[in-house]
């Protein structure tokens, strides 16, 4: 079957030439259908962004520096005295994709964000795809083998996943690498000449530069290997002699790495005093423990002083440290053997074929991709011993593992090829079978036919007696068409050469079967910028930006730089009183859908990014003003993306003097008070006046948010936070309202710079609040002076019980209120008891809500 010579004459060129047509229509089909190309910037809504925008900075001679800095970096940043810098040298990742970029942008003579993001991964992504073909016709010298393993990996719909989002450059360099180390491996002993050796290098070095921990595993197995074969050769020239022989070939290898990192060495020693130094590791060490507080540490803010390092972790939570590692090894198994079930079986299939050949020759042909299969394996193994000491609990890393993929889609190529081979007598003899029984066959096919029609509903468009088939037809026409084409033209399609014809079925395969990605898209939708009006508000001052919106957003519209808002909204000024970091704008985008329970990127994140959805929906905030506002509701029904608020807000800052008035310690907060939505951190609602006293809602909204039991959910239901200078009260006192007989407890800076482990919760204890039955109380606390701070202050409670409350304009009868709520909170268990109905002030119609109190002034007792 795979002996025709039709293709060879036409050599490698030609066939490359094919494959880039064919797969360059696949990838921008996928472009096109996802929403991807022309004007749409939804493209920026991806990894790739900042890393293309720390290239524009290279490209256009600033350096390697960025405009995007973590929050959690904010403290060691001031440590090192780079946090006032005109321009923030970049510590995230190491360098390869930021200034392969830049030389694209070089190149290209352009700096924007379709060449940095969308061209790049581009390119990398068609680059690996030929590299792929190329891998695994060379190590099998079989094209089948080639194609077969292209096509294996565009029918899994997350491959594209590295189109879209980032790290075809990583696949594209390990496929290199792959390929180069076989080459290695199957040269005898000093016949690797040092062009090869040199490529090998520069390819191992831009892998480890690109992601080091893939890198260090690929150099530390070749290293390993290099000196097995110096032991090895020992008794024919001597040890010596077999090192120095060793030292002309593999040297050249090690050498090769080392001048293509050198460069980011010396920039490294001189930025930070370590040669490799990435601030990744650093911050997200927290991730996973109760310091990372359920958020990704960009977001994060850490305590001045107290930086989270890993001998903290082992003494303070090494409970939830060691945990991530067996959970998180669990989820990425169960993850990446549920998606490539098929892959994996053809994979290792062919290597146990390859391993169990009883032909000598072909046993030692396959050693070297053995030797290599060996080395993803080691490679696979320690970094997913090491990688969930970075991340949270039961995360899967099937992304950051995905270098293996190469390896078993050319071994899954392979063994395609062999079972081709293996199945060609016995189609020959189905196929003579069939022609020779072809009228039964045919009356089989019309009985299961009718069978298949036999009760389906009448349609307008087709004959009764075949609806379903209709229909069936419509939602696969081109299916259909593709397969009487086949058909019509069998006569040509079953005869040689089979190469082109593989070839044209693979990609009618992968053009029919490819599904656009509704999660990416709904994620793209979420971080997506509602109006640009807010950036030409913002590109009317210089000041450094803090934004609830996805980074890189800001700097690609603004030029400016901007620090991610961090967990609570309060945080804002904790830059300028902590770190003499003044907050020009503050950008908000879609806080609401942010959070949202349904598709939220940050629904399971830290309880305060709460407060930002409600200081955008109410617009106060001390010392700023509303720059620019506006919202709509927004949907994107070609992705399914049902319509939902969508608002872009800027707020800028117009007085210095009530930005420093907020770090005074308060008399009295109005709680109540759409305009001191700041000091609500989390855990409240509606805004209303109760027996003509303003209060806010305390409700389950955060305890919803988070699945019962998960490590990131805080313990308190509602907090609110405050600044303390060097006056410290003696006590507090809170007006409540009260909606059910319960106990509240009482904490005062539980869960402020990181969840408080439960055994010291008790410290952090400062009353409670016993209620016999709904109404006013006033709850007066003791708080003890060594739980107060200068700075950052939080008060918070935790409610026995959450029951349902109709809040009912004052015409209307209790019983419609009581109705109404009922049927709202029909089949929810956070609720106890009956709903109980309560009448604000100037309430318009009925609203519902899973309450525990009402809370109205705070007052600080000094």
């Amino acid at each position: 079957m795979f002996t025709g010579k039709g293709l060879q004459r036409w050599g490698l060129a030609l066939e490359l030439l094919v494959l880039l047509v064919a797969v360059g229509f696949l990838t921008f089909n996928s472009l096109r259908r996802m929403d991807y190309l022309g004007d749409s910037p939804h493209i920026r809504m991806t990894d790739s962004s900042r890393t293309a925008l720390v290239a524009k900075n290279i490209a256009e001679g600033r350096g390697y520096t960025t405009y995007d800095l973590p929050a959690a970096l904010v403290d060691f940043y001031d440590t090192k005295g780079k946090l006032h810098d005109e321009h923030w040298v970049n510590a995230d990742r190491f360098p390869f994709a930021a200034y392969a970029t830049a030389v694209l942008y070089k190149v290209t003579g352009s700096t924007s964000w379709k060449v940095g993001i969308l061209w790049y991964n581009v390119l990398f992504f068609l680059a690996f795809l030929v590299m792929l073909y190329v891998a695994a016709r060379e190590i099998f010298e079989d094209r089948f083998a080639g194609v077969f393993a292209v096509t294996l990996a565009l029918l899994h719909p997350y491959t594209f996943q590295f189109l879209y989002w980032k790290d075809g450059d990583m696949l594209f360099l390990t496929t290199a690498a792959v390929l180069l180390l076989y080459r290695y491996y199957k040269r005898p002993v000093g016949e690797f000449s040092r062009f090869s050796a040199a490529a090998l290098g520069t390819v191992l070095a831009f892998v480890f530069l690109a992601r080091p921990n893939l890198g260090l595993a690929f150099l530390l197995f070749f290293g390993i290997g290099v000196l097995w074969r110096v032991w090895n050769r020992r008794q024919e020239a001597g040890l010596a002699k077999a090192f120095v022989a060793h030292l002309t070939r593999e040297g050249i290898v090690f050498l090769a790495v080392l001048l293509w990192c050198v460069p980011f060495m010396i920039h490294s020693m001189r930025e930070w005093g370590a040669p490799l130094f990435s601030a990744n590791s650093f911050y997200q060490l927290p991730l996973g423990t109760h310091y990372g507080m359920g958020t990704d540490t960009w977001w994060k803010y850490q305590e001045p002083g107290n930086p989270v390092t890993l001998s903290l972790l082992r003494a303070t939570d090494s409970g939830l440290l060691w945990s991530k590692f067996p959970s998180s090894w669990i989820a990425t198994l169960r993850n990446i053997l549920s998606s490539y079930p098929i892959e994996l079986a053809l994979g290792l299939g062919a290597f146990i074929v390859l391993g169990r050949s009883t032909d000598r020759k072909a046993e030692a042909a396959s050693r070297p991709f053995r030797i290599i299969g060996w080395a993803v394996l080691f490679a696979f193994v320690s970094n997913l011993i090491i990688l969930p000491l970075y991340s949270f609990q039961d995360y899967s890393f099937r992304h950051y593992l995905a270098f293996a993929l190469p390896l078993i889609w050319i071994a899954g190529g392979r063994a395609l090829s062999l079972l081709c081979s293996y199945l060609q007598p016995a189609a020959v003899r189905a196929r003579d079978h069939v022609l020779l029984h072809a009228r039964w066959y045919v009356a089989g096919a019309i009985l299961l036919l009718l069978a298949w029609n036999f009760g389906a509903g009448s349609s307008p468009d087709a004959i009764r007696l075949f609806a379903r088939t209709s229909k069936f037809v419509g939602n696969h026409w081109l299916g259909t068409l593709v397969i009487i084409l086949a058909i019509a033209f069998r006569r040509w399609l079953l005869q040689p050469p089979w190469l082109p014809r593989a070839a044209l079925a693979a990609f009618l395969l992968v053009f029919m079967f490819f599904r656009t990605n509704a999660y990416m898209k709904r994620t793209n939708f979420a971080w997506f910028p509602f109006s640009d009006g807010v950036w030409k508000s913002m590109r009317e001052r210089t000041g450094i930006v803090s934004s609830f919106a996805l980074q890189g957003e800001v700097a690609w519209n603004t030029g400016r730089k901007n620090i991610p808002a961090p967990e609570w909204p309060m945080h804002i000024y904790s830059f300028l009183f902590d770190h003499d970091l003044e907050i020009e704008d503050v950008y908000l985008e879609s806080s609401a859908a942010l959070i949202s329970e349904v598709d939220g990127p940050f629904a399971l994140a830290a309880p305060g990014f709460e407060g930002y959805a409600r200081l955008q929906r109410y617009r106060h905030l001390p010392g700023y003003e509303v720059a620019f506002h506006e919202q709509d509701i927004r949907g994107y029904s070609r992705f399914g993306v049902r319509p939902r608020l969508r608002a872009s807000t800027d707020f800028k800052l117009v007085d210095r003097a009530a930005v420093q008035a907020m770090r005074k310690s308060p008399a009295r907060i109005e709680l109540g008070a759409a305009e001191n939505a700041i000091y609500a951190a989390h855990g409240w609602e509606q805004y209303a006046t109760l027996d003509g006293k303003q209060v806010i809602s305390a409700t389950n909204v955060t305890r919803r948010r988070y699945p019962a039991r998960s490590v990131e959910a805080p313990w308190e239901d509602s907090s609110i936070t405050f600044f303390l200078d060097e006056r410290r009260p003696r006590s507090v006192e809170l007006d409540v309202y009260a909606v059910s007989a319960t106990t509240y407890e009482f904490y005062w800076n539980l869960d402020l710079y990181s969840y408080t482990l439960p055994k010291d919760r008790k410290r952090h204890s400062v009353g409670k609040l016993v209620t016999t039955a709904p109404g006013w109380y006033k709850v007066h606390l003791e708080i003890p002076a060594p739980l107060m701070r200068t700075g950052l202050n939080k008060l918070g409670f935790r409610s026995g019980e959450f029951r349902g409350v109709a809040m009912c304009p004052q015409g209307t009868p209790d019983d419609a209120c009581l109705a109404f709520a009922e049927k709202e909170l029909f089949g929810n268990r956070d609720v106890s008891g009956s709903p109980l109905v309560v009448r604000p002030q100037g309430l318009p119609a009925i609203e519902v809500a899973i309450g525990s109190l009402f809370a109205g002034a705070l007052e600080l007792r000094y």
